[in-house]
Order: structure tokens, then sequence, then C-alpha cells
């Protein structure tokens, strides 16, 4: 009589014993998902901000497009038709497209309202409208189209054919910064 019920203990303990297993190993993977599902949702979230930061470029961009082109006596060229034809174009910023007032007066109140005066181009890349002709420093650029991307490799000729441009900062509500974009308008005309 003594024997079965020891038995009976033994059989709880075994029991007991394997819920308990049971139930740790049950909030181990449930742990272990919910940790998974948190990184995937982090991934997504960081893809959602980069579509954002991207569509605000491409905003930006058309906006700049119709804002200095709209006008009829507005031309537009590649910055590199300002180098010498025995020079090259400064690294990245040769296929940047510049827009230039034709008029004949050169204080055109439109034309100084968008900094075309005087025969000023005004840049159709991201920044505050920077110079062509004046190198970017690495920390403030990037690169739009190099090799492997839209644009020919030309590096077989010795021709940089790459695009750089100055990256501009989207501050949060908080002040800090929450993304950077950048954009360059390209000038089909060229081809």
């Amino acid at each position: 009589m003594i024997t079965c019920h020891a038995n009976k203990r033994g059989f709880a303990l075994v029991v007991a014993l394997s819920l308990m297993s049971f139930v740790l190993l049950l909030v181990l993977s449930i742990s272990a998902l919910v940790q998974v599902e948190q990184q995937g949702v982090g991934a997504n979230l960081r893809e959602l901000e980069s579509r954002m930061n991207a569509k605000l470029g491409a905003m930006l961009a058309l906006g700049d497009l119709q804002r200095f082109t709209g006008p009829d006596q507005r031309v537009t060229a590649r910055a590199d038709i300002l180098v010498d034809p025995d020079e090259v174009a400064i690294n990245g910023q040769g296929r940047w497209t510049g827009v230039w007032s034709s008029k004949n007066d050169l204080s055109d109140e439109e034309d100084i309202l968008d900094g075309l005066d005087g025969r000023r181009p005004h840049w159709l890349v991201s920044g505050q409208n920077p110079g062509a002709e004046f190198p970017l420093g690495p920390t403030e650029s990037v690169a739009l189209a190099n090799e492997g991307r839209s644009v020919m490799n030309k590096s077989a000729y010795g021709i940089d054919d790459s695009v750089q441009v100055p990256a501009e900062s989207i501050i949060g509500s908080d002040g800090s910064m929450s993304g950077r974009f950048a954009y360059w308008v390209s000038d089909e005309g060229v081809k």
C-alpha cells in the first residue's frame, strides 16, 4: 500500500515537471517569435521612411523643375557646358542641369526672385543651390548615379560619368535629424 502511494506522488512529480518544461518551451518560442516580428516591423518602418524621403525628394525636384523652367524665356544646359573643351568637369557635377534666363533684361524682377539675375544659373539638384563650379565635400554629397546604375560606365575611356549631389536633412518634430534625401534632375534634351 505504501508503494502505490509513492508511485502516485512520483507520477505527479513527473507530470508537473513535464508541464512546466512545456510551458517554458512555449514561453521561449513565443518570445523568439515576438523578437523576429519586432525586427521585421523595424525593417518595414525603415523602408517606409526611405520611400517617404524619396517621394519628398521627387516632389521637390518636380517643384524646382516647374518653378525654374516654367517661364518660356528660360533655358537649360548641363554643367559641363561651362568647362573648356580641353578640361574635364568636376567629378560628379558635370551632368547637373542648370537653368538660365535668356531675357535681355538682366535685372528682370522674376529672374531676381528666382536668383537668375546676371546670367547666374540655378542648378536642379538638392541643396541650397550649390555651384557646379565648386567641388562638394565628401560628407555632404550623395552619389545618385554611378557604375552599374542608369549611367553608362565610361571609366574605360577615362571619363567619370557619375553624379553626386548634396544631401538635405529632414528635421523631425523634436529638432533632430530624422532622415535625408537627395535629387538630381537630368537634362534628357542632351543625348
